[in-house]
């Protein structure tokens, strides 16, 4: 085999290239390493920065459900299963703290109502958990670590060419995820805790609550509004007839006379031609007591007469007997005038001949007399003060000067 004879000249050129090659290893083998340090940087940077989101949305949620679970009192063993069913059921934190101002602020709530009452519970056996856990279960899964396990030339940009040429494989991939993983642990960032936990599926029922919080009246006029509804299905109305029949009873019992009458008439809008006659009757006597009571308060004296005018106009259409009905036009007609003479004796005679009728005078007696004897007196003076009589009086004195 011959040999390789090189000069002065071959021997330098093969040192220069060895020293040029190795300087080319040496720098592809940093950018190798630059590569995986700034990658794997990048990856803990990202890292951090979503546990440190994660955490505050934590934080976040777990405060939201504290603060729905006040709305159950704190001695309720689910007040914490109820609030996450309340966040699951309004879908952010914003809207089940705006839910938990709105019941705060309601009559309901304010007089003490606990809304417990008002959820109802739709597994057989409702899972229980920790406010934490039903947070994480909220929250859901974190997002994983970026995998940059990719072809190697995606992941090295290049670096490891060199290397790569001469036969050799740097597991560029492998290296940027042990960087991250030595980063991690040495900054004490650990994986995201995660629950099995799901959330519970309590339903609030707010028709109920929103009812609650309306007067007797008020929930009537929904429930009427709602039985108007054209799309209700025969379940949705029987549950309203049901509503209604309570809202019937609690307006009668708590209402005031015009909510009385409201539920009369209600009622009369479904009765039999027997119930009829009995209902009509009820809205006719509360119509008067509740004429009589604003009469009562009002600043205009006629609206008491016109009360009890209409009151007795009832009573004699029922009975017959049209005396107080009359007396009481009369009175009314008789009201900011001066009585006549001739009004003056005919009143002097009926009340005269009713004191005889009811045994007060007895005719004939000096008593009876002496008013017979005032009435005809009074009757001749009219009768002196006719026209023709008083201008055959002046004509005589005119005559006799």
């Amino acid at each position: 085999m011959l040999g390789l004879r090189l000069g002065e000249f071959g021997k330098g050129f093969v040192k220069g290239f060895a020293e040029e090659a190795n300087e080319a290893l040496k720098n592809d083998i940093q950018r190798i390493n630059a590569r995986v340090e700034k990658v794997a940087d990048f990856r803990v940077k990202r890292a951090v920065e979503e546990q440190e989101e994660r955490k505050k949305d934590l934080e976040d949620i777990e405060d939201a459900l504290r603060e729905a679970e006040g709305l159950f009192g704190k001695d309720d063993p689910r007040a914490a299963s109820y609030a996450a069913s309340l966040l699951k059921e309004q879908g952010s934190t914003s809207a089940l703290r705006a839910f938990v101002n709105q019941v705060k602020g309601s009559d309901a709530y304010q007089r003490g109502e606990s809304l417990t009452n008002y959820m109802q519970v739709m597994e057989k056996d409702m899972p229980t958990a920790t406010r934490t856990e039903y947070a994480q279960a909220f929250l859901g899964a974190p997002k994983a670590t970026p995998d940059y396990r990719l072809p190697e030339d995606a992941v090295t940009a290049g670096a490891g060419n060199l290397i790569s040429a001469l036969g050799f494989k740097p597991d560029v991939s492998g290296r940027i995820e042990r960087e991250t993983a030595e980063q991690m642990a040495a900054m004490g960032v650990g994986a995201p805790v995660t629950t099995e936990v799901t959330l519970p599926s309590a339903v609030f029922q707010k028709e109920r609550w929103m009812l609650t919080n309306k007067t007797p009246t008020q929930r009537l006029e929904y429930i009427n509004n709602q039985l108007a509804n054209p799309e209700n299905t025969s379940e949705r109305i029987a549950e309203l007839n049901g509503m209604r029949e309570k809202a019937l009873v609690a307006v009668s019992n708590t209402g005031n006379l015009q909510d009385q009458i409201t539920v009369l008439e209600t009622r009369l809008s479904t009765a039999t031609e027997a119930e009829a006659e009995d209902i009509m009757t009820q809205i006719v006597e509360k119509k008067q007591v509740a004429a009589l009571r604003a009469a009562q308060t009002s600043d205009n004296p006629m609206d008491m007469i016109d009360a009890n005018i209409a009151i007795a106009l009832r009573t004699a259409i029922k009975s017959g007997d049209y005396t107080e009905y009359r007396n009481l036009v009369e009175a009314k007609s008789k009201m900011g005038k001066e009585p006549t003479l001739t009004e003056l004796i005919a009143e002097a005679r009926e009340d005269l001949a009713m004191d005889v009728k009811n045994g007060k005078i007895v005719k004939g007696s000096p008593e009876y007399n002496a008013a017979l004897a005032a009435i005809l007196k009074d009757e001749k003076i009219l009768k002196d003060m006719e026209p023709t009589k008083l201008l055959t009086s002046v004509w005589l004195r005119v005559g006799a000067t």
